[in-house]
């Protein structure tokens, strides 16, 4: 069977060049969690926009603390670390993320400026948005989903896998 690997991303700006605070990988009670040198991707060209800067310091305490509160990895790092995540899972699987033009575009970028290449097979690539529209009983499922600090890129992560897993349950088209 086909895993599911959701990935969500914290950033400081919306284009495809945004900084990265944070991401997560996500599959099945495996989480993967990093905080990425900010000082380090602006040297090679990402981006912080005004507006998000403004947007992060409208969130909550515990979502700015989780940003602020941790050790940042070298982008190079990271980027090994989901490598080797991804190796980890027996079989096949496929990446969502929260909008298919926003997360893995930008992780696609840093990779490319550390001359890395994604772990996956573009085909592998889903949208969590899209699926998530599709499903009707989608506040149903809010209500069933444990919470967490929203805005923080390991807790969103969970919480939009536990989303497709009870939409799976219900019957919808997940894994393909």
């Amino acid at each position: 069977m086909t895993e599911i690997v959701m990935l969500d991303l914290e950033t400081l700006d919306t284009a495809p060049t945004a900084a990265i605070l944070s991401l997560a990988l996500y599959t099945d009670g495996k989480p993967l969690h990093v905080h990425l040198d900010v000082d380090e991707q602006l040297k090679y060209g990402a981006t912080i926009s005004w507006s998000t800067v403004r947007w992060w310091l409208e969130q909550s305490g515990d979502a700015r603390l989780k940003q602020t509160g941790a050790i940042r990895l070298p982008v190079n790092v990271a980027l090994a670390k989901i490598t080797e995540y991804c190796r980890s899972i027996n079989g096949k699987y496929t990446v969502w993320s929260n909008g298919a033009a926003f997360d893995l575009p930008i992780l696609r970028w840093h990779a490319s400026r550390m001359y890395y290449s994604v772990p996956w097979n573009y085909g592998a690539e889903r949208c969590y948005r899209t699926k998530r529209a599709e499903v009707a009983e989608r506040k149903l499922i809010d209500q069933q989903i444990t919470s967490g600090v929203a805005h923080d890129a390991l807790d969103d992560a969970r919480r939009q896998y536990e989303f497709l897993m009870l939409a799976e349950k219900l019957g919808y088209a997940i894994r393909s």
